[in-house]
């Protein structure tokens, strides 16, 4: 995917024959995002963009030669719109946590345990594709692995101490 998006963001012919593609399926066109290593959430970032664009990138792929090796195959495209759910997740979290004014540990540690929640459910589902169940196993382990540090921090401590205190206080009124 990254290959082909960024093959199309910088050909202005086969830029061209995607607006072409898009403008027979009506679709609405744009370039594809690309995935850059450095920037948080770019690869789901990519995969939202050019999973909109499936069936002229699929036409595309089909059409012109230096293009073929690019086509996902059926299995690849369930992947991906397994894939993009839990990966949209993180990018909401990240979402949410930029555009806060202050960043506090008694906001970011529930949402880490949600995401962590979220990442147990995917990766025990069965109806999903393995590579998908394995990728959460693998996040679980990451996320595991930073969240341990959390154990030994007296700010986590106090801050979710403060945190369930307020929850308490509200619940009774």
């Amino acid at each position: 995917m990254g290959a082909f998006a960024k093959k199309i963001r910088y050909s202005g012919p086969l830029k061209e024959s995607l607006r072409e593609e898009c403008r027979l399926l009506d679709i609405s066109f744009h370039i594809p995002e690309r995935n850059v290593a450095t920037r948080w959430n770019s690869t789901v970032v990519m995969m939202n963009s050019i999973a909109s664009l499936r069936e002229a990138t699929d036409n595309l792929c089909d059409h012109q030669p230096a293009l073929r090796q690019y086509k996902l195959t059926d299995e690849e495209w369930t992947i991906i719109g397994q894939l993009q759910p839990v990966l949209n997740g993180f990018l909401d979290a990240t979402k949410i946590i930029s555009e806060s004014n202050k960043c506090l540990v008694s906001e970011v540690i529930p949402l880490i345990d949600n995401l962590h929640a979220w990442l147990v459910e995917v990766a025990d589902a069965e109806n999903l594709h393995k590579t998908v169940r394995h990728a959460a196993q693998r996040g679980i382990a990451v996320m595991d692995k930073y969240y341990s540090l959390t154990d030994e921090s007296n700010v986590a401590r106090f801050a979710l101490r403060k945190f369930f205190l307020f929850l308490s206080v509200c619940m009774l009124y």
